[in-house]
């Protein structure tokens, strides 16, 4: 799959989550368009540190990846859940 630009204004930058090996950390982004989105942009592991370079109010492009992914909870219902990985930032 192709990768997806967001580009937009940075609305929030939240803290670093860690739990053992993994980390993250989310930005909230949305776009100028005629009708404006919002984006949660989710930045994995050693790519936590492109958001060291960002603020808020700063308009951006984030390069993402697409990811989908399937749950099953206890009764055997599965649910189904998108996001956006962040992997690079443009100024």
């Amino acid at each position: 799959m192709d990768s997806i630009k967001v580009k937009g204004t940075v609305l929030s930058i939240e803290p670093v989550l860690e739990k053992g090996n993994f980390k993250k950390q989310e930005i909230v982004v949305k776009t100028d368009d005629k009708y404006p989105q919002t984006f949660l942009i989710e930045f994995l592991k050693e790519k936590i540190e492109l958001v060291e370079f960002i603020s808020v109010e700063e308009e951006i492009t984030v390069h993402c990846n697409l990811r989908g992914r399937e749950w099953v909870n206890g009764e055997g219902v599965s649910k189904y859940f998108l996001s956006l990985n962040g992997w690079k930032i443009d100024k």
